[in-house]
């Protein structure tokens, strides 16, 4: 409008990674005031982000590091009032957001949310954060194998994540995948140097993590990546192999299974002179106490407390078991005697 005034241009106010704060001084009459924002799309146009009476608005939903241009008009609500003219835009001034501060925490909330190019972003403006690990003690490699995400995986292993990182207690990103099942994962860390023969402070290997996560696929890719059946690399703490692990444990008779056909030693004795078949009639798993007889597994092996797998089973009432043991015993004390007669 020819000869109208120009106001000055809005006031930047707090600034952060996705908003700007304007501000204006207000007129002296009821007026409403227009905020435009240069139209990124259209080069040298504005769009309308604030129409109101006060004298102050936020824009938000902006991207972090990136630079806006605005500009004021303020509208008489009085038309007849020839004194207090529309203005003409003023001056559009320039601001930019702030850059997004990144830290491990964005880190591992990309990782859950399994968003690779933020990864990537953040990895990119400061690789530090590669093996910071999270509230739980997790690495980002280590949370990234226990959820399966392949991409990922490969993603900060190219950043040179440490495949060896451990937690507090030992456990490893090999470990968590192959507890989870994650076979591709185990796959991609194997590959990058992460070692079959490492385990965590309970002597735990990463085919007893398998057999504990009831990983009935990981346990025979494992066995046949040519782990030992009956791993122990800890003899300062129980001597369990993964079978006994199981018996003392889940009793999983399926894993078990693998385990003893690919020639797990089914009277394995730990530390306390304890078997598989102790272990099974103590937790009350009948079906592993059929498979474990089934592979004739010897029934008056006694414990260094002088126990036998009938005493065990006695603890617990558990007559079923005790019975089946019985008569597996007797099947073979008369299959000995015709031995010994022919």
């Amino acid at each position: 409008m020819a000869g109208a005034r120009v106001p000055d241009p809005p006031i930047v106010g707090k600034v952060t990674s996705h908003s700007i704060a304007l501000y204006w001084k207000e007129a002296d009459h009821a007026h409403t005031y227009l905020i435009q924002e240069r139209d990124k799309t259209s080069l040298g146009s504005f769009v309308t982000v604030y129409e109101g009476a006060e004298s102050h608005c936020l824009c938000t939903g902006l991207k972090p590091g990136s630079e806006y241009h605005y500009r004021l008009k303020i509208v008489n609500n009085n038309n007849n009032n020839s004194n207090s003219p529309d203005s003409d835009w003023s001056q559009a001034i320039t601001v930019s957001t702030t850059r997004q501060t990144m830290s491990c925490d964005n880190l591992h909330k990309a990782i859950t949310a399994d968003d690779v190019n933020s990864i990537k972003v953040i990895l990119e403006s400061d690789p530090q954060f590669i093996d910071i690990p999270d509230i739980n003690g997790l690495s980002p490699l280590m949370a990234a194998a226990k959820k399966g995400r392949v991409r990922i995986v490969e993603l900060l292993l190219s950043f040179g994540a440490d495949v060896e990182y451990c937690n507090t207690a030992g456990k490893t990103s090999l470990m968590e995948a192959s507890y989870h099942g994650h076979n591709e994962c185990i796959r991609l860390l194997h590959s990058a140097g992460a070692l079959w023969s490492q385990c965590d402070l309970s002597g735990m290997s990463v085919l007893h993590w398998a057999v504990d996560g009831e990983q009935a696929e990981t346990v025979e890719y494992l066995i046949n990546e040519g782990i030992p059946v009956d791993v122990v690399f800890d003899s300062t703490v129980s001597e369990w192999t993964p079978l006994l692990r199981l018996s003392a444990t889940n009793g999983n008779t399926a894993i078990a299974n693998i385990l003893i056909s690919n020639g797990a030693d089914v009277n394995r004795r730990d530390k306390e002179g304890q078997t598989p078949l102790m272990f099974a009639c103590l937790g009350g798993h009948k079906d592993l106490v059929h498979l474990l007889l089934k592979y004739n597994c010897c029934t008056t092996i006694k414990s260094k407390h002088d126990k036998t797998a009938i005493d065990f089973a006695a603890l617990f009432g558990r007559e079923d078991i005790i019975d089946m043991i019985k008569s597996v015993t007797r099947r073979g004390s008369i299959e000995e005697k015709r031995q010994q007669q022919q």
